[in-house]
């Protein structure tokens, strides 16, 4: 019996076990890629199934929110595409800033291959679609073939591991970068429709208050988070993509920290002495609040330490990859394959200039 007992592992152990494979997989750089590519599999799947109805319907159910002042009323297929993807774009203009203030958009010298690269790559393929696509309806996806796949090929390249030059890593990523800020440009300029300009001064003076907020030091989330949403629906009145605003959110995050890292451990030592042992439990008992007090002083000190860009990036990256991602790619992705649909397939320009384009996109990386 004693050795059926010790084969058992406690319920603890066995909670571990189960969960770290689980954490191991999440904090794989291909994690993210599978998420998204079985959420765009089942789309398809439900598309082309029985069940085809249940999941358009769900799609084109509308959600309306009002606030009194102003409302709100658009399709599942709206939330998710220009409200939850907002966020999306907020950490890529997290990263565009990181790059360009630590990283490889620092400087002009270090930026001027990447982007002369990205530019190519851009350019390239947009001219190769109007050279074959027939038809001005058709004609109007021209940015689509723009938006290279940089980032899945740094994917691919992360998978092959350290056999992989860490230049060329640098390489694409910077590529990635200057294509990110390419096509929200294309957004912002070319698939805007009428401008709002009161709308728009709306935005403006919300961004410029989170400025200001900034600058006085205010690092409080929720007050950041109500801001944004009042910039979202200016930009959202205004005429302009309403994505655009989390990229301009994303490039005002703070990257100081309040304090240095290097000087944390000076600042926690003033208060540490308040968490040694005391030889008297009753002292050691009245001292509780103070000591209380002394670990959240502590916490707070190394909150400051880390800046609010590194902090919400890591702390965003997750639901982005595994949650919103997925589900655009899941809104997206549900085309309705049929022999006429497909018999159209290979006789439209389209297919043909999208051939093309990646045929030379393949080249080129």
């Amino acid at each position: 019996m004693s050795a059926t007992v010790q084969s058992t592992p406690p319920p603890g152990v066995r909670q571990i076990r189960l969960v770290r494979p689980v954490q191991r997989f999440l904090r794989t750089e291909s994690a993210g890629g599978i998420v998204l590519l079985i959420s765009t599999v089942l789309a398809l799947i439900l598309a082309n199934s029985p069940l085809s109805h249940y999941y358009f319907d769900i799609l084109h159910h509308h959600v309306a929110v009002d606030l009194g002042f102003y409302h709100v009323d658009g399709d599942l297929h709206f939330w998710i595409n220009d409200a939850a993807m907002v966020i999306f774009f907020f950490v890529v203009g997290m990263e565009i800033k990181r790059e360009m203030v630590l990283g490889e958009l620092a400087s002009l010298r270090r930026v001027a291959v990447p982007a002369a690269a990205a530019l190519g790559g851009m350019i390239v393929p947009m001219l190769i679609f109007l050279a074959i696509v027939n038809g001005t309806d058709a004609r109007e996806g021209w940015a689509i073939p723009m938006t290279t796949d940089i980032a899945f090929a740094v994917g691919v390249l992360v998978l092959l591991g350290p056999r992989i030059p860490t230049g060329l890593m640098v390489m694409l990523l910077a590529m990635a970068i200057v294509d990110d800020l390419g096509a929200i440009a294309v957004i912002a300029v070319f698939y805007t429709e009428t401008i709002d300009i009161n709308a728009l001064g709306i935005m403006v003076s919300l961004l410029a208050l989170v400025y200001v907020l900034n600058r006085v030091g205010m690092w409080y989330v929720p007050v950041y988070f109500v801001i944004g949403g009042f910039a979202w629906l200016a930009m959202l009145q205004s005429g302009v993509h309403p994505t655009v605003v989390g990229v301009l959110l994303g490039l005002m995050t703070p990257w100081r920290s309040w304090h240095r890292p290097e000087e944390f451990p000076d600042i926690a030592a003033l208060v540490v002495d308040r968490l040694r042992p005391h030889a008297d439990e009753d002292e050691a008992h009245l001292d509780r609040e103070e000591r209380v007090d002394a670990l959240l002083q502590i916490a707070e000190v190394g909150r400051q330490a880390v800046s609010p860009l590194d902090r919400l990036e890591r702390s965003l990256q997750p639901p982005v990859a595994f949650v919103i991602v997925p589900f655009f790619a899941f809104a997206n992705a549900g085309v309705v394959l049929s022999m006429d649909t497909l018999g159209d397939v290979f006789t439209s320009s389209l297919t043909w200039s999208s051939y093309s384009v990646c045929c030379s996109a393949s080249r080129l990386v």
